[in-house]
């Protein structure tokens, strides 16, 4: 029966990736793309400051250009140079040029909402927006409520209330204050900072308690910073205010953009699990703004081994997997939590991830995706509201499912290059691999180079 298994002529399909195992331990080097999150605040405070601006490292994928796209729809001038991974854009002092546009955000959180915001600052601007029909579940009523009870826009909604398609009328950005639940996203607290310093009253931010993924709002209060003379805004607990308006000025008109953190973690883990020694060129011992970061402790607890330099991370593992904690909250980093239950199968014990019931508002429903696919690789799982517990079982090839969501891609690529049965058969293939694109078009390429040059060694 196991020889019956191991044929991969059932897993091949024109339109999925078959993912061949790595028969030798990693050695190698790498180079990540930039992160999406940097990359699509960049734009936004770019066209939003005093002068052109030249962004380095660039993210150049779908997210990305969905972005670059709406901004030309609004009139902005942008160009992009993919050899060069730079975006230049012509700042245009907080004021949009185009009263009028009609804009599809595809399904990217960060256009979805910064975009959204950033319309209201037009005093008399008038906007059809659309997504993709992921991008139709996805929540937006919290971010189009609070512009509303702040007088900036008005919202006619064209399906189903708080979701898109709408139209949106919006006023100019007067000030106030407004309170927000940031229970499901914490885009929606970054798209209203992103545009309050060019407000042209004060304005207080409260918010409540339960924020989902607070590193990611640390991100955008330090890219303001960064993008601004002074500090444009005054934090105290769970309120942010802003007293005057405050341009984006960036001296230097460069801005540099650091590689993925959350796309490293694929690489991180893939090291954990097939050994060997990896260099990340461009990663640093400098403090990131990524929260994601915190991933990397969880895989050193694991055996990992993570030496930093000033000009890289040099990655080492014997392939052997030390135990696992029993429960670990990702509510602060989830966009990795996807990496760990994917190589789940392959530690001794039993794991339970918490803090996640926000990702069931994202690309997917994550944690019931993740769920499906490790059922078909023969796991237990027990799923929870905002949890999931797994407990390894002897695992059995399958097809994966992607759900159009780039990250359970490229986590299940992950461990399909295990060697599950010792000879390098294949026993993963991944449904919909184009999905990747969304945040890292080369990512099979990458993934395949690796396990070339490893054999070749």
């Amino acid at each position: 029966m196991c020889e019956l298994l191991k044929q991969p002529t059932a897993l091949i399909n024109p339109h999925s990736q078959l993912i061949m195992p790595f028969v030798q331990p990693l050695n190698g080097e790498i180079l990540l793309p930039g992160s999406k999150s940097i990359t699509n605040r960049a734009l936004i405070l770019s066209a939003l400051s005093e002068a052109s601006i030249t962004i380095h490292n660039a993210l150049i994928s779908d997210d990305t250009l969905i972005m670059v796209d709406a901004l030309k729809c609004l009139g902005f001038i942008v160009r992009v140079n993919p050899e060069t991974l730079t975006i230049d854009i012509e700042g245009r002092s907080g004021k949009i040029p185009n009263a009028i546009a009609n804009i599809n955000v595809g399904n990217a959180g960060t256009v979805a909402r910064f975009l959204t915001a950033m319309l209201c600052l037009h005093p008399h601007g008038s906007y059809y927006l659309d997504g993709s029909a992921a991008m139709r579940k996805r929540p937006m009523k919290a971010l189009l409520d609070s512009l509303e009870a702040l007088g900036a826009a008005t919202v006619t909604y064209h399906q189903e209330i708080g979701y898109f398609p709408f139209t949106i009328r919006t006023h100019g950005l007067s000030g106030g204050q407004v309170s927000i639940d940031l229970h499901q996203s914490s885009q929606i607290l970054s798209a209203l900072l992103l545009v309050s310093p060019l407000s042209k009253g004060p304005l207080v931010i409260q918010f409540t308690k339960n924020v989902v993924s607070w590193p990611f709002i640390e991100m955008t209060l330090q890219m303001m910073r960064e993008f601004s003379k002074i500090e444009p805004f005054a934090f105290n607990n769970h309120e942010i205010s802003f007293s005057k308006y405050s341009p984006y000025i960036l001296s230097s008109r460069n801005y540099y953009v650091e590689p993925d953190l959350t796309t490293a973690s694929y690489f991180l883990a893939l090291n954990l699990i097939v050994g060997g020694q990896l260099k990340f060129l461009d990663l640093t011992s400098s403090q990131s703004l990524q929260g994601d970061i915190a991933f990397t402790n969880i895989l050193q607890s694991c055996g990992l081994k993570i030496e930093k330099s000033s000009t890289s991370w040099d990655v080492k593992s014997s392939g052997i997997l030390s135990v696992i904690p029993g429960e670990i909250d990702f509510n602060a980093f989830s966009d990795t939590f996807l990496t760990l239950a994917a190589i789940a199968p392959l530690f001794k014990a039993s794991i339970r991830i918490s803090g996640i019931a926000h990702t069931r508002f994202q690309e997917t429903d994550r944690i019931s995706a993740v769920s499906n696919e490790l059922r078909k690789l023969n796991q237990d799982v027990i799923e929870f509201h905002d949890s999931i517990i797994i407990n390894p079982r002897p695992l059995v090839p399958t097809t994966i499912d992607t759900y159009r969501d780039h990250r359970i891609a490229m986590s299940f690529s992950v461990l399909g290059s295990y060697d599950l049965f010792g000879d390098g058969t294949p026993w993963i293939s991944i449904n919909d691999p184009a999905c990747c694109a969304k945040t890292f078009p080369n990512f099979f390429n990458v993934l395949d180079s690796l396990r070339r040059k490893c054999q070749n060694k």
